[in-house]
């Protein structure tokens, strides 16, 4: 049986009693052949960056638009024969990067909580 997607609060807690899949009216994939067969409007990669550069490859090929998570890769490998197919076949393309869990950005938050607790206390 296929494990279902979590929801995720906003607090990044898990919803337990709902899942992406009919939360939101999509279907998820374990493999990627199928998926693409289905002629998706777009492909999320969001697996380890290793994988990144072969699956978006193969979704370009196919004419998806492509959402990659960062980093694009965790090499230089392939990436102009992924921005070549991109290119001719014009397809939207886009390399996400959040920072919410960089060390930086943690202490911040840490910093201001304590700040907001001082000035309510």
């Amino acid at each position: 049986k296929r494990m279902e997607s979590p929801v995720l609060n906003p607090d990044m807690t898990v919803h337990e009693s709902k899942n992406l899949e009919s939360t939101y009216h999509i279907r998820s994939f374990d493999d990627l052949d199928e998926a693409l067969f289905q002629q998706p409007d777009a492909v999320f990669i969001t697996s380890p960056n290793v994988f990144h550069i072969p699956i978006a490859i193969k979704a370009a090929k196919a004419g998806c638009p492509l959402y990659i998570e960062k980093e694009l890769s965790h090499s230089w490998d392939r990436i102009d024969e992924l921005s070549e197919i991109v290119k001719s076949k014009k397809l939207v393309t886009y390399v996400a990067y959040q920072r919410r869990f960089h060390p930086a950005y943690k202490k911040i938050k840490e910093i201001l909580r304590n700040i907001a607790k001082v000035l309510s206390g």
